[in-house]
């Protein structure tokens, strides 16, 4: 069986105010997911952390049990950010 792929490409040609809003969509998109990444990278610290105390005999096990990704919190901590963080609001 072949696939036949398709493409399209296309150019746009915004005026400045939509640049402008197409900027600040994805600087404020680029700031949100890394503060979601900073948060998950900060937990795991934590579980190495617990990890290394295993190894060296401190700690019996690593009971260290960190959350996965859930949407319905993120939703909830994006609400609160954009109370704290005024120009989250903008876009």
């Amino acid at each position: 069986m072949d696939y036949v792929y398709k493409g399209y490409k296309f150019r746009l040609y915004p005026t400045k105010d939509q640049a402008t809003m197409m900027n600040k969509t994805i600087g404020s998109c680029r700031y949100v997911f890394n503060q979601a990444l900073r948060q998950q990278n900060h937990q795991n610290i934590y579980w190495s952390i617990t990890q290394e105390m295993v190894q060296n005999g401190q700690l019996t096990e690593n009971q260290w049990k960190s959350e996965y990704f859930n949407a319905v919190k993120a939703q909830k901590e994006m609400t609160f950010l954009k109370k704290e963080i005024k120009w989250l609001s903008e876009v």
